[in-house]
């Protein structure tokens, strides 16, 4: 499903990407959308969750080895004295005295093996985390799709946008003709004022239609910019020659 959603994409951008202007394509948008977009990048890391569930399960079913070790270290000082009489004086004295250190060392290990016979919780953990992982994958391809479908949607929301500013703008320019060429008839008696007056009415009217259709271009480029976090100064637009083909 993955592979044939993304050659879709990418046969689309390819397609577009035969026009002479250069702009980015719906694939480069796409791209930019799989990193920006909150829905897709939370639906990435629960299937990573979930991926790492099924080794941990399956790791509380094989053999479980601990080692251990310790190293001992003593130091051990003393003073011995031994009594001696004074031949001058005759008195006992303690003469004699000796510092002796002991150093000793010594260590020890461990190493444990144990293995679980059955135990059907940590069964039932395992096809549980099989379970999980499936509807995280599942998830996360239905998000990638849905992200597909928005992104050329409102991809293609601007190219009509574009469209609708420059039909808009090709209107205006025509009333404005038209406006400029009655005026010059009415002058020279040819037309009534009121011919005059609707050609001014058609081109006031063409002009609220540039302006209406620059807002709804600013807002379809604001729209596709909420997904991707970027702005773009232009789109490759559908070449002359792209194939429609039936979806298999």
């Amino acid at each position: 499903m993955r592979n044939k959603s993304f050659l879709l994409a990418s046969c689309v951008a390819l397609a577009l990407g035969t026009s002479t202007a250069r702009g980015e394509n719906l694939l480069e948008v796409y791209q930019a959308a799989v990193k920006s977009d909150p829905i897709v990048r939370e639906a990435e890391a629960n299937r990573l969750a979930a991926l790492e569930a099924k080794p941990q399960a399956r790791a509380l079913l094989l053999p479980q080895i601990s080692l251990g070790g310790q190293v001992y270290t003593s130091d051990s000082e003393g003073e011995s004295y031994f009594p001696q009489v004074d031949t001058t004086t005759g008195e006992v004295i303690s003469v004699g005295n000796r510092n002796e250190t002991d150093t000793s060392s010594y260590w020890d290990y461990t190493a444990q093996l144990t293995q679980t016979i059955f135990r059907w919780d940590q069964w039932q953990t395992l096809k549980r985390a099989d379970s999980e992982v499936a509807l995280a994958e599942a998830n996360y391809r239905a998000a990638q799709q849905d992200l597909m479908v928005r992104v050329s949607r409102r991809y293609f929301d601007v190219l009509a946008a574009e469209d609708t500013l420059s039909a808009a703008d090709a209107t205006l320019q025509a009333f404005s003709r038209q406006l400029e060429q009655s005026e010059k008839r009415f002058e020279v008696g040819l037309i009534a004022i009121t011919d005059v007056q609707e050609s001014r009415a058609a081109f006031d009217s063409a002009t609220a239609g540039v302006i209406a259709a620059k807002r709804a271009l600013a807002s379809s480029q604001e729209l596709l910019r909420e997904l991707t976090g970027e702005t773009y100064a232009s789109l490759v637009k559908p070449a002359e020659d792209m194939p429609l083909n039936q979806p298999q």
